[in-house]
């Protein structure tokens, strides 16, 4: 909609501006003259601007034509397209830009480009598409998301061609008459190292494309009219720039200046900010670089507000006193305000200790916890997480998240590989990690509970830390005999209890009748939640009712209601929680795999 805007001649908005200030960071141009001097911050219109610079980069140019240090033949980042067929009856846009990524490499739909495209039109766009244009049989192997986007075009499109082409073409001469800037286009166009391809869906598209930029009506006369009637080229089309005046105060850091609540305003697109959201928005007014480190931390790790509060509490960790072992609690808005503003009086250099960390080490934690979760090439790589679960894990269980973060920190500072560990270690610290997020009553609480054991491990500990004692740590019950973690029965002890519900005299008796009406018709949530059964009471006298024993003892009426508030919530999350399906299930449907 923003190109379809721009060469329309409609408004796009205003840029907000505030004068360039070192406290504040240097945001490096993603698409752009990265060696001119900053004299202002972009506050807001970032996306818009990324947009438009996309519409002038040249994927298939020279080496000169590239915008960024990252930047070459296989490592652009996106490309914009314009359909030179006509847009849906029912939409409002005249013109179809599509963009592809190096996710998706194929694009989105045409009448949405917000939605992806399903999972049989990628096949298709894979199998009848890029490969079969490819003449690199080593190309033709790739992975989707190795595959160059200079090698690709939008799947779902009827006559694609990139934009910058278009803009090319009438940028080298402002008075050429259509026919030679479309000469110049189909010469840009058999650039393409697919256009003279002969197998697949290419030459057919290639067809409609000719046909368009053939037409002396349709799309192509009237988007280059349309190009030129608004003087896009001639930087005649203007967007409004707002500059807002000098507004670091540092002498406050309980109020918001205008800056920070310009962020907060623009970021909240009329919802109320509040939590991780808040402070990640006080964190970019302060910090304007901040978004760029944030999202190198871990890839699809969790949205950048989280990744921020976990970055926050590693950092709080690491100022912590050597004798001061409680785990690092999320800060309040207030509190987070004082932080980054310095006006903490006992962590004055909080801000700069933050900025360096995500910019340093934070990288490097951040990854190897991912690589620890899903990479499936580690030992012990038939445990790890589909990535969605690992997504799934830091966002709804951020504390177990920052317990891994903080094991791998210690790793690291020990001078010792954390993704080195052996596979029996992976499967146990896979097995910890989501035997809290997946069953634990009050995760938050049983990671606080094995914290200060994990910061005065020694380093010759730290590589078998997710192990028995840690866990049985986090099974203590909390004050007021609180639940903190759910004791997990064997397989096997699980397998007896399921024999006894199913061959009771008033069931099937099909538990070894595989064939049996009796899987389809029996509810066994509701036979699960009924009173705990008496291998479940034998398990627990073996080996859990010692943990709660310690100390003082439990009153034998609380060990007794105890093992049925845990029985009822282990056989309640059997029942709810669709991440151990999907754990079992993910390797036999993965795309990706």
């Amino acid at each position: 909609m923003l190109w379809d805007s721009i060469v329309r001649g409609f408004p796009i908005g205003a840029f907000f501006l505030a004068p360039y200030v070192d406290a504040r960071g240097v945001q490096q141009s993603k698409y752009g003259q990265a060696s001119q001097p900053a004299n202002y911050h972009l506050l807001d219109g970032q996306q818009r601007s990324t947009a438009i610079a996309l519409g002038f980069l040249n994927a298939w140019g020279p080496a000169s034509n590239k915008t960024t240090s990252e930047d070459s033949t296989s490592r652009v980042s996106a490309v914009l397209w314009v359909d030179l067929a006509p847009a849906d009856e029912k939409s409002d846009a005249e013109f179809v830009f599509r963009v592809v990524t190096r996710s998706h490499p194929w694009g989105y739909r045409r009448s949405n480009a917000e939605v992806t495209l399903s999972i049989s039109a990628i096949r298709k766009a894979l199998d009848e598409g890029f490969r079969p244009a490819m003449s690199d049989p080593k190309m033709r192997a790739l992975p989707p998301h190795q595959i160059p986007l200079t090698h690709v075009w939008p799947a779902d499109a009827e006559a694609p061609v990139p934009l910058v082409f278009v803009i090319e073409a009438l940028m080298s001469d402002e008075t050429a008459s259509l026919d030679q800037v479309t000469d110049k286009l189909r010469a840009k166009l058999a650039s393409l190292p697919f256009w003279d391809a002969k197998e697949g869906s290419w030459p057919a598209i290639r067809q409609k494309v000719e046909e368009a930029i053939d037409a002396r009506e349709g799309i192509w006369p009237t988007l280059v009219e349309h190009l030129r009637a608004s003087a896009t080229l001639k930087a005649a089309y203007g967007v409004p720039a707002l500059i807002l005046p000098q507004t670091v105060r540092p002498d406050s850091g309980l109020q918001a200046d205008p800056l920070e609540t310009l962020f907060i305003r623009v970021n909240q697109a009329g919802t109320q900010l509040e939590g991780e959201e808040l402070m990640y928005s006080i964190l970019k007014s302060s910090w304007t670089e901040a978004p760029r480190f944030v999202e190198r931390l871990a890839h699809r790790l969790a949205h950048p507000p989280r990744l921020v509060m976990l970055a926050t509490r590693l950092v709080l960790a690491k100022m912590q006193r050597n004798n001061d072992t409680r785990h690092p609690a999320v800060p309040g808005v207030a509190q987070f305000r004082r932080l980054v503003h310095g006006q903490d009086k006992d962590r004055p250099d909080f801000k700069a200790l933050l900025t360096d960390f995500v910019q340093s080490e934070g990288k490097a934690v951040f990854e190897e916890a991912k690589k620890l979760l899903v990479d499936t090439n580690l030992p012990g790589g038939e445990y790890a997480l589909p990535p969605v679960l690992a997504f799934e894990l830091a966002h709804k269980s951020p504390d177990v998240a920052l317990l891994l973060l903080y094991w791998v920190m210690r790793m690291r500072e020990a001078k010792l590989a954390p993704t080195g560990i052996t596979e029996d270690q992976r499967r146990r610290l896979l097995g910890f990690l989501t035997a809290l997020a997946w069953f634990a009553p009050d995760a938050d609480n049983a990671v606080a509970a094995v914290w200060s054991d994990l910061k005065q491990a020694s380093p010759a500990t730290l590589p078998d830390f997710f192990a028995r004692p840690a866990f049985e740590k986090a099974l203590q019950l909390g004050q007021n005999d609180k639940l903190l973690a759910c004791p997990l029965p064997t397989p096997e002890v699980l397998e007896a209890v399921v024999a006894v519900c199913v061959t009771k005299s008033t069931r099937h008796g099909g538990f070894n009748k595989p064939d049996s009406d009796f899987w389809s018709k029996w509810r066994w949530y509701d036979d699960l939640q009924q009173t705990p059964p008496e291998e479940w009471r034998r398990w627990f006298e073996q080996h859990v009712d010692h943990i709660w024993q310690k100390g003082d003892g439990v009153d034998q009426n609380v060990l007794i209601n105890k093992r049925s508030e845990a029985w009822g919530h282990f056989s309640h999350q059997l029942w709810v929680k669709k991440s151990l399906l999907l754990y079992v299930v993910a390797p036999e449907i993965f795309l990706t795999r």
